[in-house]
């Protein structure tokens, strides 16, 4: 379980220094006003929402139904640090990529839509470990 709540702690980290970077960077490069237009803005917040919030409750049904000992549960934490790792990095790269000044380019949200689709993958198999998991502590109460 310590592995979840270190995660939950490293999504922190990262979602408070994307905000502190979307406030910071804009002023470095001389672009301040136009941030708001950028992917810059919404990176913090699926750090938190997406790694922090998610962890914490993926923490609270590891003790209350012991789905990190489930076999496949590795597979479904490997899997979203993936998924949410491609989708928040590529959505940092291109805001840093527009406010460089370049025009939004497609290919970002391709990538993105990929991480997207790898977190899909991930929540099917959670709620594979949750449901099998609920229904093994049934059956042993």
């Amino acid at each position: 379980m310590k592995k979840i709540a270190y995660s939950s702690l490293a999504y922190m980290i990262f979602g408070l220094a994307a905000g502190l970077f979307y406030r910071e960077f804009p002023r470095m490069i001389n672009v301040v006003g136009e941030v708001q237009d950028s992917q810059l803005s919404v990176v913090h917040t699926h750090a938190f929402a997406l790694g922090m919030f998610v962890f914490l409750f993926v923490l609270i049904f590891a003790k209350l139904f012991n789905i990190h000992k489930h076999p496949h549960f590795n597979k479904f934490y490997l899997t979203y640090h993936i998924g949410v790792g491609v989708s928040t990095l590529t959505m940092l790269a291109h805001g840093i990529y527009v406010e460089l000044g370049n025009a939004p380019h497609a290919a970002f949200s391709g990538i993105a839509g990929l991480g997207h689709i790898v977190l899909t993958i991930a929540f099917a198999l959670f709620f594979y470990v949750l449901i099998g998991s609920i229904n093994e502590n049934e059956t042993n109460a």
